[in-house]
């Protein structure tokens, strides 16, 4: 987001922006945010949202700790590794539950609710976590695990209050979002 948000404000000088990198979901309705990028779809009504299409997520492990531990063929197997996930808010964790792998959070290896301390903890060959296949290949030393096999889809969606939708610097900024975010991400835009 940095990146982009650089790139917006040197073609709108005056604008003043906030990033909130925030592992649970700001209220909308209750101007926690103006403007909101989430991984999953809307569920209020008051909120105007755009899908930007999804992004890959899938494990990923230090090549030293795949060395050492050996790499899962299958679902049985990543459940006897040491798995880094979410602590107190599930997030990316329901989603594994979801594709059939039952680990109860208490059983997880290393949990933070912070996603640059769970980055740092597969750095430090902790164990296995999950990340973005747009984002991952910048950490050289991490491996992906068999995005067929273990891998899933995230929806990627700009929101915003109903009564934002005419703020005009806001508009200006979830357009060149819109078109730029995807981009960034390597994935196509939905039309």
């Amino acid at each position: 987001m940095t990146p982009l948000l650089a790139e917006f404000q040197i073609g709108n000088p005056g604008a003043r922006l906030e990033l909130s990198i925030a592992e649970h979901t700001e209220d909308l309705l209750r101007r926690d945010a103006d403007l909101a990028v989430r991984m999953l779809g809307p569920q209020q009504g008051a909120l105007i949202a755009r899908s930007l299409d999804h992004s890959r997520v899938c494990p990923y492990a230090h090549r030293d700790y795949l060395v050492r531990e050996g790499a899962p063929r299958n679902r049985e197997q990543l459940m006897e590794h040491r798995l880094a996930g979410y602590d107190r808010r599930i997030g990316l964790h329901a989603h594994w539950q979801a594709k059939g792998l039952p680990m109860p959070i208490e059983q997880l290896a290393f949990r933070s609710d912070c996603a640059m301390a769970r980055l740092a903890a597969l750095r430090a060959g902790l164990g296995i976590g999950l990340c973005h296949i747009t984002l991952a290949p910048r950490e050289f030393e991490l491996v992906a695990l068999e995005p067929e096999l273990f891998g899933f889809d995230l929806e990627i969606w700009l929101a915003i209050h109903e009564d934002q939708r005419e703020r005009a610097g806001l508009r200006k900024l979830l357009d060149f979002l819109a078109e730029r975010l995807p981009i960034q991400l390597g994935v196509a835009t939905l039309s």
